[in-house]
């Protein structure tokens, strides 16, 4: 069995259940088969700041993404 993907996923909820996961920030594994702790980085928290900006934190690296939207 591979190791589980080492990403950020966008939890789609109807009726108060979660009905689908979708990949929202990936990209810190190698390949697939590459387990999270010998990834170059991984997600580990998110928070959304009062500027409505997400928050990521990278406990690999000691790192804190912010991702703000655009228009």
């Amino acid at each position: 069995m591979p190791p589980a993907p080492c990403e950020v996923v966008r939890i789609q909820i109807e009726n108060g259940q979660s009905v689908a996961a979708t990949p929202f920030l990936a990209g810190f594994q190698h390949d697939a088969g590459q387990s999270c702790g010998e990834a170059w980085g991984r997600p580990a928290g998110v928070a959304v700041g009062s500027d409505g900006a997400l928050y990521i934190s990278d406990d690999q690296n000691g790192r804190i993404y912010c991702i703000v939207a655009t228009r």
